[in-house]
C-alpha cells in the first residue's frame, strides 16, 4: 500500500493565518478553494461569480521571503435589494517555496 504524502502550506490572512493541504500546491489551493474564497472576503453576502483565479510565484511578498501570489478575480452575485455586485480583484498569499509554483497557473473550475 502506498502511502500518498500531503503538504502543508500557510494561507496569510487578516484574521489569523491558516494552513492548506495537497499533495502539491496546486492541489492544495483546489481542495480548498472555498475555504481561501471565505477566509479572504471574496465576493458579498449572496456569494460571488468567479472569473479568474491565478497562482504564480512572487519574489517581493510575505516580508521579501516571497512566496505564491493567489489572483482572484470576482463580483458579488446580485442581492435581494437589486445592487449587482461590482467587480473585484482579490489577492491571497501563501507561504510556498519557488519550486511549489514554478509556472503560473489558471485554475480552471467548473460552475
Amino acid at each position: 500500500m502506498t502511502k500518498i504524502m500531503t503538504k502543508k502550506f500557510e494561507v496569510k490572512a487578516a484574521d489569523g493565518n491558516y494552513d492548506i493541504e495537497g499533495e502539491t500546491l496546486l492541489q492544495a489551493i483546489e481542495r480548498n478553494f472555498e475555504k481561501i474564497a471565505r477566509k479572504a472576503y471574496v465576493g458579498n453576502a449572496a456569494g460571488y461569480r468567479l472569473q479568474e483565479a491565478r497562482a504564480e510565484y512572487a519574489v517581493g511578498i510575505l516580508g521579501g521571503a516571497g512566496g505564491c501570489r493567489l489572483t482572484v478575480k470576482h463580483a458579488g452575485q446580485k442581492l435581494a435589494n437589486g445592487f449587482d455586485g461590482e467587480e473585484k480583484t482579490t489577492e491571497i498569499w501563501i507561504y510556498a517555496r519557488r519550486e511549489d509554483i514554478a509556472d503560473p497557473h489558471v485554475f480552471e473550475f467548473k460552475a
